[in-house]
């Protein structure tokens, strides 16, 4: 057992301590999630408790708004006007019928009642009253005495909410009744009106009881001086003092953990920015808790089963995992051919790699060509820290760097096809023999075929004049292998190490062509100071290059686009933006397309998409196929539109002639039919028909009229119904306006 353990001892290392890691994260987890669940579930309650007192609060508010209404009402309704109502024999008649339609329209109030200020009467919706009886008799209410009755509706300046009270009517059962109390002023300044909304507190409590449940939590409404409203049936029972120092000076809208009956609760509180009122709740955390506890023993047995099945899972996982290291121990072994048996699977793989490596760099050494690419990668890759060290690896095959800067250029191929491979080596020496024509240094072969990566190294006269150098470079080569090349090129460093971020810089700015275009020489200092471009986006200019394509216009078409590739090659715009934009100005092309063929009904095989912006390498290439596409959506929307324009025309006139008897014909209605704005719409029809929508629907109602008088009995008011007005003055003056005549005259004159 010992000898089978010391044998498998890398296997049961490992064991062990996957097993700890997983031991280890799951309590992590366990503890984690513990603290995300109270938290989540504190949140949740928190939103919760916000939604449910927000819907109470709108429902509440609406009401109340409504009340304002019906202020406005009765301050403009005659019957309740106390300039005349005074005066009217039929004062209380009046006042019942018109309070009763209003009653009517609420069913949330009650009752309500209205009193003019200096009478000695108040009226209801169902009898008027004196002043005495109502109070002390017909309403009687629990602390409202007729001194302060009186006073209140003869002095109150603002409207006033009363605590829901007892009431008692004609010595019948108490109800509690919540009383709001609104002055009224005419066209001057002092009231001289009062209403009374009485409204039953059981309307506020079912609100309450319809939106909360679950927690059993206590409700309270308050009004904008704190004074309790209402409250829900199980509302705790606090002091004014105890209540605002739970107050305290919060925001309108908060939560906060409060104590209360010898247990910990959450208080929620909404105000209302129409009515200042404040709606709070009281939710006991230990209710909500007690419905956690179950799912959290379920939680921690579910950890624990995790736990036992992971183990047994690492366990027969890493057998499985092991065999095949075993069996690369073995076949190390073989290559090796004589092996430590104390020696682990590791080092015997390491061992093996190590004897593999020389033996690879002895093979390597042996190609001369093969190692010099090996050097200027290993260069490039970074693994050459030192000029020594440069030295020392490439003096044996001819790499040497004469000059203390160094700078990476990429050199692009523009050739239809791959290079063959046998051309390769040709290639790069003609690459070779220009390169140090004009610098010191090495060429080898990129992994893109169509690539050479050149390795340069200069002096400080090179490095100041270097624009100069690389034109006359690609000049001369572009006379020695005669295909045009894109060069990216780096910056220029003093270190050896920092080649790699040389290559790296070469790479992006050869990239970079998109914008630069190809035949060029792109510096990596050219994407430096690249951030000042994003904030001056063309977004203007695709909305316009929309809007122009859905009018056809092919010339300001092209100065559209002129105008967004000048902004890509003018602001120094990044890779990123630049290829967004191309894709941008697809996208636009797309949407356009479709809306147009959604109306015009063009060919769908020219539809635009995403992939052509891998078709092109420059901003030119992009330009000529946006073009070519727009020609083609322009050539269709100027074919289709005079056809489209009589047809829309002729739809609209039929809609017109279908509808405009009907009192609710509008322009909005029409607009919307035809899923056009109302502007549009209206300007489009004045357009084709040198007349408006109003004028050309009146002169239709007109001819209908003008035929119903002289051929049918009906009277105004029917005639007026059907050619599409609600009542028959306001046909009666349309009529007059434009026949000059009253629809009588009319007839008279017709019959002589």
């Amino acid at each position: 057992m010992k000898s089978y353990i010391q044998e498998k001892a890398l296997f049961f290392k490992y064991l062990m301590s996957y097993v700890v890691i997983l031991f280890i994260c799951i309590v992590v987890m366990v503890f984690f999630v513990n603290y995300q669940f109270i938290g989540i579930l504190k949140n949740e309650l928190i939103a919760n408790n916000a939604n449910t007192l927000n819907r109470v609060m709108y429902i509440v508010d609406a009401n109340i708004k409504q009340l304002d209404s019906i202020q406005t009402h009765i301050q403009m309704n005659r019957s309740l006007n106390p300039y005349y109502a005074l005066n009217d024999p039929n004062l209380a008649i009046d006042a019942q019928r018109e309070l009763g339609k209003y009653l009517a329209s609420n069913n949330f109030i009650k009752d309500m009642m209205v009193y003019f200020r200096g009478d000695s009467f108040i009226y209801s919706s169902s009898s008027s009253y004196s002043l005495p009886l109502f109070i002390n008799q017909a309403f009687k209410y629990s602390s409202w005495n007729e001194e302060d009755f009186k006073r209140d509706i003869n002095s109150l300046k603002v409207p006033k909410v009363r605590s829901a009270e007892d009431v008692i009517k004609y010595d019948r059962e108490a109800e509690k009744i919540v009383t709001f109390i609104y002055p009224i002023s005419g066209f001057g300044i002092d009231a001289n009106t009062t209403v009374l909304y009485l409204v039953d507190e059981n309307f506020f409590t079912k609100i309450i009881k319809d939106n909360f449940g679950g927690y059993h939590s206590s409700i309270m409404i308050l009004d904008q001086n704190n004074q309790v409203i209402t409250t829900s049936n199980n509302a705790l029972r606090l002091s004014a003092d105890k209540l605002n120092e739970y107050l305290g000076s919060n925001e309108n809208h908060f939560s906060k953990m409060v104590s209360e009956d010898n247990q910990r609760m959450l208080m929620s509180v909404m105000k209302s920015d129409k009515t200042g009122w404040k709606y709070i709740s009281f939710t006991p955390i230990n209710e909500v808790l007690k419905k956690t506890d179950g799912i959290q023993v379920e939680f921690i047995l579910v950890v624990l089963l995790l736990l036992v099945l992971g183990s047994i899972v690492i366990y027969f996982n890493m057998r499985t995992n092991y065999k095949p290291i075993h069996n690369l121990k073995n076949y190390a072994s073989r290559i090796l051919q004589h092996t430590n048996k104390a020696e682990n699977e590791i080092d015997v793989v390491k061992n093996t790699i190590d004897y593999l490596s020389n033996q690879n760099k002895s093979l390597i050494s042996s190609t001369r060509v093969a190692s010099k690419d090996f050097i200027l990668d290993s260069l490039l890759k970074g693994r050459i820290h030192t000029p020594e060290d440069l030295k020392q690896q490439g003096e044996p095959f001819a790499i040497s760097f004469r000059n203390p800067l160094y700078l990476v250029i990429i050199v692009l191929l523009h050739t239809p096809h791959s290079i063959k491979s046998q051309d390769v080596p040709e290639l790069l020496s003609q690459f070779e023999s220009t390169v140090n024509l004009f610098f010191n240094g090495h060429v080898r072969e990129h992994l893109d075929q169509k690539k050479m990566v050149c390795i340069l190294s200069l002096d400080e006269i090179q490095s100041e004049s270097l624009m100069a150098e690389l034109d006359a470079f690609q000049m001369h080569l572009k006379e020695a292998i005669s295909i045009q090349t894109t060069i990216g090129v780096g910056n220029v460093y003093e270190d050896v190490k920092v080649i790699p971020q040389s290559y790296v810089e070469a790479s992006a700015a050869l990239d970079y062509r998109l914008v630069k275009g190809n035949g060029s020489i792109i510096f990596n200092d050219e994407l430096s100071h690249q951030e000042e471009s994003l904030d001056s986006y063309p977004h203007k200019e695709l909305d316009i290059l929309k809007s122009l394509i859905k009018q056809g216009n092919d010339l300001e078409i092209e100065y559209a686009l002129n105008n967004i590739i000048n902004y890509m090659k003018t602001c120094n715009t990044p890779l990123f933006v630049a290829r967004g934009l191309c894709f941008d100005i697809l996208n636009v092309i797309w949407r356009t397309f479709a809306e147009v063929n959604k109306e015009l009904l063009l060919p769908k095989g020219e539809y635009p998409n995403a992939s052509m912006l891998a078709e092109f390498e420059t901003i030119e290439e992009l330009t000529n196929l946006v073009k070519n596409i727009c020609s083609h959506i322009c050539t269709f929307i100027r074919e289709s539109k005079d056809v489209k324009d009589q047809s829309l025309i002729n739809d609209a006139a039929s809609y017109i002639q279908s509808n405009f008897a009907n009192c609710d014909f509008s322009i909005q209605n029409m607009a919307d039919h035809f899923g056009m704005t109302l502007t549009n719409l209206s300007q489009y029809f004045k357009n084709q028909t040198g007349q408006t929508i109003i004028e050309y629907t009146t002169n239709l109602r007109m001819n209908k009229a003008k035929e119903l008088l002289m051929t049918s009995d009906l009277n105004l008011n029917e005639i007026s119904m059907q050619v599409g007005y609600m009542n028959s003055s306001s046909f009666i003056r349309r009529f007059k306006q434009i026949t000059g005549l009253t629809p009588g005259q009319f007839v008279k004159e017709k019959k002589k």
